[in-house]
């Protein structure tokens, strides 16, 4: 057979998700597996100088044992020897494909194409004769997915590349990528999912009571940022570039998480609602890009180091009410609002 193209993929371009293989695995799925991977997990702040965040589940299995409860099974390979090949195979007895890679070989990526070696994953979902059918970002953190084609020598390069990056580079993969497929401390570099034959019926109801009884967490772990202006202000003052380093990559996954709940709860919130948690997400980017001048400058600026409290506060402020009124929300029209 010289051509197979699977269906159904839609790009997922709505927020950031997690990492390449979350997204990667977003663009597969039907509006009701994404629901349950978004109300799957809720953030919230913990005793850490650094900002870090934790997140509670409710299904606390790894993504392999995960995804064959909403419907799908996931196998995986550490390393394949022959990937034309064996991306043919799969494709043709219907699988999707996530695969490691490294867009230093892809002339579809203008940012990292012969210039940068990342750690990356993307969805291949056909072939042809000359090429591989994948849904790709146009650069890093991009949200700009779409569905491509590329030259089958490309693809391979990538992923043959991906694997010598990761022989040779110990600091290669780093805490951006997905941490949370690592078997053994090894990587899969080589992803299967398929559709299962079983019928399943994914129950809302205690996803619901999850959130909700995860909010009053939230709003308690709120008490921690107050703790932390003074802190920030000394780090803004006096902190190396590790620490500077290790506080803007927190504050970024924080962005992250406040924006993943104002896509989940937006069709259910108010117009009030979704101003308060963009006015927090406002406030946590000015954070991050005023450490982020330190740390490329390092010229100290009185008006962010006065700024910093008030961000801090108003974040406060707007988290507070914001995840309060999620309590009085309906939520019995979750599945309405998703579909």
């Amino acid at each position: 057979m010289d051509k197979m193209i699977l269906g159904n993929i839609n790009p997922f371009i709505d927020i950031w998700y997690k990492d390449c293989f979350f997204m990667s695995l977003m663009h597969l799925l039907n509006p009701q597996q994404k629901i349950y991977l978004l109300f799957n997990e809720f953030y919230i702040y913990q005793e850490d100088p650094t900002l870090n965040i934790k997140n509670l589940k409710y299904n606390k299995d790894d993504i392999f044992t995960l995804l064959p409860k909403i419907g799908l099974n996931c196998n995986y390979r550490l390393k394949v020897t022959d990937i034309e090949n064996e991306i043919i195979k799969s494709i043709n007895n219907k699988e999707l494909i996530i695969l490691a890679v490294d867009p230093f070989h892809e002339d579809i990526r203008k940012d990292a194409y012969k210039k940068l070696h990342i750690p990356h994953c993307l969805l291949v979902y056909g072939y042809s004769k000359e090429d591989f059918y994948i849904v790709e970002q146009n650069y890093s953190l991009s949200l700009e997915y779409k569905l491509e084609r590329i030259a089958k020598s490309r693809l391979i390069e990538a992923y043959n590349g991906f694997l010598e990056e990761m022989k040779k580079n110990s600091d290669y993969i780093g805490e951006d990528f997905p941490i949370e497929c690592k078997i053994e401390n090894q990587f899969p570099t080589y992803f299967t999912i398929k559709k299962s034959n079983k019928n399943i019926i994914i129950k809302m109801e205690n996803l619901i009571n999850f959130i909700l009884n995860s909010i009053p967490i939230l709003l308690d772990s709120l008490k921690i940022l107050k703790k932390q202006e003074n802190y920030l202000q000394k780090l803004y003052k006096k902190g190396k570039e590790k620490q500077l380093t290790e506080l803007i990559f927190q504050i970024n996954k924080i962005i992250i998480t406040r924006k993943i709940d104002d896509f989940r709860f937006q069709k259910l919130s108010s117009n009030r609602q979704k101003m308060l948690i963009q006015e927090s997400i406002k406030n946590w980017t000015y954070l991050r890009t005023i450490f982020s001048k330190l740390l490329f400058s390092r010229k100290y600026n009185e008006d962010h180091f006065i700024n910093i409290i008030l961000s801090i506060r108003k974040i406060f402020e707007c988290e507070n009410e914001y995840y309060t009124s999620l309590l009085n929300i309906d939520w019995r029209e979750i599945q309405d609002g998703y579909k």
